[in-house]
Formats: structure tokens, C-alpha cells, sequence
């Protein structure tokens, strides 16, 4: 295992056990899309994940290490599907998000009620609406989600679908989100219960805040969401974020080092840590350089609200860590995983657990001893 330190960083926690256990070999050697891994209630793993013929299945493991693997098929192959984003529900089941064709009435979101997906809802895209390009999910305390997606123009621009419960069958309509830009991709999360959105724009990313003193922002209705502009460097992919305990989000992206080159050089990954819940003051620090077109990545937060970073490169999973609240000292690991997807989130206990897919091995999940996932000696 190689370790890089940032500035000022601490030392790599003690080793201890880490655990391998293959959930789908029969996903080796064909392609398969990010998947996503979410902890729950009572350290309970949920991974969703979708293979070549456009299938999403939803895989459950109830108890570690992955005692009684459960399998299901959330959406079956279908040769028409054009693709599909799938989240995991902490109370069991999963958001599938799906587009089959061009138009946005066949774009829909389908929340299953359970592990075996029996009792879905779903919602059509507003008929007004053009294809979606990217989506995310987060939940609230209470269960609830909140779908953020953005959808094609002129200009792009996003929409938020917010449930009241936790299976979605009482729903707010979907709320058109006014942020005056031409956005890109998008990442939502929640303050208490209260949403906070992120979308990417011309200028960098705007951060959106629903205002505690409306009597709408937990619904987080249009009129009730104030936009803060966080500028940054042009040609980002994502942001991806976490809010951490005190209200403040941290974003993620993956910053181009040659911006408009004609070929794709390597990027920096880039945590930008907002001292705020309004991010009027941040700290930005540069993790890793990728070299690697074709990188997978995610982000998780420990239980203490720390920023840990997962991607693949070349095959290979690596790892950034944050070592404080606003990522002003870091470390870099190469936990000698091999793999061409990854998804990461944190056990009740501080230990990750990683998804990754291995072109050998098919879909696998790693239990880690520490948070370095290290190997012991």
C-alpha cells in the first residue's frame, strides 16, 4: 500500500482486517455503470448497479460480512432503455431512475418499496421538460428523498422532485429550479431536513439553500431557495457533495489541468470545504492528479463529517482522505484494489465499505479494517 500525505497530515491508522466478497461475478468482463453503494440502518449494505443489457439489479447484505446475499432485478434488460441512474434507499428498496427514448414522456423516476422492488411508484417527467442528463438522491432523516436531475435546453437547467414520505407515494409536484445559468451536472443534500442543492454552471457552481424562516423550505418549493455563486476554474466534472454536521457543504470536482486542449489531459481532483452553510468563506485543497479519461469516482463522510474520496485510475481504486472538517491536511492511499467502477460509504463503526468492479471478478465489496482499507501485513 503507497500513502501520500498533504500538507501537515497525519499517519496512517493501525492495520486491521479487510475482507473481500465477490457479490456478482457474472458481471466480469463486460461493461457495467457506476454503481452505488449506500449504508443504512443497522450497517446494512445496499449496492445498485447496472450491466450491458441495461438490467439494474439491487444487491442487500443484512449483516457483515455479507451473510445471506440477496439479489434482485429492479428493471429488466429491455433493448429500448436508453439508460438508467439507480439509488439505494436506506429503508430498503431504491430510486431507479430511467430514460428509454428522447422525449421526456419516457423519462420517469421509480421508487421500489423494497428490497424486491414490489409496490413501485412512478413519476413521469413533466411533459415540458426536455431529456434528463444527470441526477442525484439524497435522503433526509425521516427517509424522505429528494431527487435532483437536469435536463436538456436550451438552456439546461434543473428540477427537483421532493417526497414527503419515504416511498415517495406523497409528493410534492416537481419544482422548477430558477438559477439563471445554463447548468451541468448537479449534487443535492440535506441540512437537518432542510435541501441543499449544488449544480454546476459557466462560472463555476452555485450552492442553494432553502430558507429556514419559509415555512416551505423543508419542501424546498422555487420561492424559497436563495443561490450563492462559488466560483471556480472552468471544465469541471461534477460537483459531487457532502454537508457536513454544521450545515456547511464540501463539493468535489475534477478540475481539467489543459481546458479546451484537443485531447484530455490529466485532472485535479479538487474539495472545496465551505467554512459556512452560505460558503461566503472556503478552503480549497488539490488532492490527487488523475491521468485517466475514463475515471470512476465517488465521495462519502466518516461519522465525525470527514471527506473521503474514491476513484479508479488505470485500473487501479485509490483513495483520498481528509484528516479535519475543511480538508486543510489530507492523504492520498492506493489500497491495492484493482478496478474499473468504485462507490464508497462509511459503517456506524468509522470503517468504509467499497463497491468495485473488477473486469476480472465481476462486482465485488470490500469490507475495510481502517479507513485506509489496508492490507495486512
Amino acid at each position: 500500500m503507497t500513502t501520500t500525505t498533504g500538507v501537515a497530515s497525519t499517519t496512517a491508522t493501525e492495520t486491521q482486517d479487510r475482507l473481500e466478497v465477490p457479490i456478482d461475478p457474472q458481471t466480469a468482463e463486460v461493461w457495467l455503470a457506476q454503481p452505488e453503494l449506500h449504508v443504512g440502518p443497522d450497517d446494512v449494505v445496499r449496492i445498485v448497479y447496472q450491466s450491458g443489457d441495461r438490467t439494474v439489479s439491487l444487491a442487500v447484505c443484512e449483516e457483515f460480512p455479507c451473510s445471506g446475499l440477496m439479489l434482485s432485478q429492479v428493471v429488466a434488460a429491455r433493448r429500448s432503455l436508453g439508460w438508467v441512474i439507480g439509488t439505494p434507499l436506506p429503508a430498503g428498496g431504491a430510486i431507479v431512475f430511467s430514460q428509454t427514448g428522447t422525449e421526456a414522456s419516457e423519462t420517469s423516476i421509480r421508487v421500489c418499496h423494497s428490497d424486491q422492488c414490489d409496490g413501485a411508484v412512478t413519476h413521469p417527467a413533466p411533459a415540458t421538460l426536455g431529456p434528463w442528463i444527470w441526477t442525484d438522491v439524497a435522503v433526509d432523516r425521516k427517509g424522505a428523498p429528494l431527487v435532483l436531475s437536469v435536463y436538456f435546453g436550451p438552456p439546461a437547467s434543473a428540477v427537483a422532485l421532493r417526497c414527503q414520505d419515504a416511498f415517495c407515494e406523497d409528493t410534492s409536484n416537481f419544482i422548477a429550479l430558477a438559477t439563471d445559468q445554463n447548468v451541468g451536472d448537479a449534487a443535492v443534500g440535506f441540512d437537518e431536513n432542510v435541501p441543499v442543492l449544488a449544480v454546476a454552471v459557466e462560472e463555476g457552481f452555485q450552492i442553494g439553500r432553502c430558507d429556514r424562516a419559509m415555512p416551505s423550505a423543508p419542501n424546498c418549493s422555487s420561492d424559497s431557495i436563495r443561490w450563492f455563486l462559488v466560483e471556480a476554474p472552468d471544465s469541471i466534472r461534477g460537483p459531487k457533495m457532502i454537508v457536513r454536521p454544521d450545515g456547511s457543504p464540501t463539493l468535489v470536482v475534477f478540475v481539467e489541468q489543459r481546458p479546451g486542449a484537443p485531447v484530455a489531459g490529466p485532472e485535479i481532483i479538487t474539495a472545496v470545504s465551505c467554512h459556512d452553510p452560505t460558503c461566503e468563506e472556503r478552503t480549497i485543497a488539490d488532492l490527487a492528479v488523475v491521468d485517466d479519461a475514463l475515471a470512476e469516482w465517488d465521495i462519502a463522510m466518516t461519522p465525525e463529517g470527514l471527506l473521503s474520496v474514491a476513484w479508479t485510475e488505470r485500473g487501479a481504486v485509490r483513495l483520498a482522505h481528509c484528516d479535519d472538517a475543511l480538508c486543510e491536511t489530507f492523504r492520498t492511499v492506493d489500497p491495492d484494489i484493482e478496478g474499473v467502477g468504485v462507490s464508497i460509504d462509511y459503517r456506524s463503526d468509522g470503517s468504509p465499505v467499497v463497491a468495485v468492479h473488477s473486469r476480472e471478478r465481476g462486482l465485488e465489496l470490500v469490507y475495510c479494517g481502517d479507513r485506509d482499507c489496508s492490507v495486512p501485513e
